[in-house]
């Protein structure tokens, strides 16, 4: 570039191009144009941002061409500064891709986010799914041309452990099935939204033998262990949901109420659900 500035200060010393260099620079033109169309469109297919910039190389290559070709032409009619101010075009040209190659390539780097467009994209065929109530996060990085995502999806609070993973992968498969540029799905299922009163925070810290324990405790004197068939815990935004299962045929009012007063003292229970078992019967079928 500063070469090019020199030689514009003294025009009648420079050199007159050669007749010759015009057909070389037209085959230029068309080989490095082909060949921008041809890496690009793999390019695409593949989402590769160093394909990407390997066709823009090409590309510059040509408009660099382009411009060498209208200084020749220039200079061939007697207006010699034409071909030095095709050199410095050219020399902004390639700085100015240079500089957009240079920006992509950082952005990745330092983990930035997909466009908001993208985003509220992704969003939406979320919660285009049955079962997915709210998206309370959704994190996204790109990773070698591909978009890694993270997101916490809100679900009913009653379904299952196997219910919750099966919207998760169903969330993953959509999403990478819809987006070809979508690599990898990372999902966290919420129950609900989280709630930040400290009292019922320590207490979902609690693993659940713990919760249990202190439950059973409450109750020792109401329920010996042979009376309880299960206790399931569901930790909702309001605190814990206790859910209570006895083996015995009938519970009278007078006990499910002692059982929920038992354990009005313990921070975080929010309510105490009592169901009793009158019947089991155990079958185990294969199904074809």
């Amino acid at each position: 570039l500063y070469d090019s500035y020199e030689r514009l200060q003294n025009t009648e010393d420079l050199p007159v191009p050669a007749a010759a260099g015009l057909g070389i620079a037209l085959l230029s033109i068309a080989g490095k144009e082909w060949i921008f169309h041809y890496t690009m469109r793999v390019a695409k297919r593949l989402n590769s941002n160093l394909l990407k910039a390997n066709a823009w190389h090409s590309r510059s290559d040509a408009i660099s061409s382009v411009a060498v070709l209208i200084g020749l032409i220039g200079a061939q009619q007697g207006y010699f500064w034409m071909d030095t101010l095709a050199a410095i075009f050219v020399a902004c040209i390639i700085a100015t891709i240079g500089w957009e190659l240079c920006m992509d390539s950082l952005k990745e780097l330092v983990d930035t986010s997909i466009p908001k467009q993208r985003r509220q994209q992704i969003q939406r065929c979320i919660m285009a799914l049955d079962g997915i109530l709210g998206v309370t996060r959704l994190r996204s990085r790109s990773s070698g041309g591909k978009i890694i995502l993270e997101v916490q999806l809100l679900v009913n609070p009653r379904i299952s452990v196997s219910e919750g993973h099966q919207l998760g992968e169903i969330v993953s498969r959509s999403l990478t099935g819809n987006f070809s540029d979508v690599g990898d799905v990372i999902v966290h299922i919420d129950p609900e939204t989280h709630n930040h009163d400290k009292a019922l925070h320590d207490m979902e810290l609690l693993g659940r033998e713990n919760v249990l324990e202190s439950i059973k405790e409450r109750w020792q004197d109401l329920l010996t262990e042979e009376q309880i068939e299960e206790v399931s815990l569901h930790y909702l935004e309001r605190g814990i949901e206790v859910d209570l299962t006895l083996r015995q045929a009938q519970i009278s009012d007078a006990l499910a109420q002692q059982l929920a007063a038992a354990l009005e003292p313990l921070q975080g229970i929010a309510s105490v659900r009592i169901y009793n078992k009158l019947h089991e019967a155990s079958i185990n079928q294969q199904l074809s």
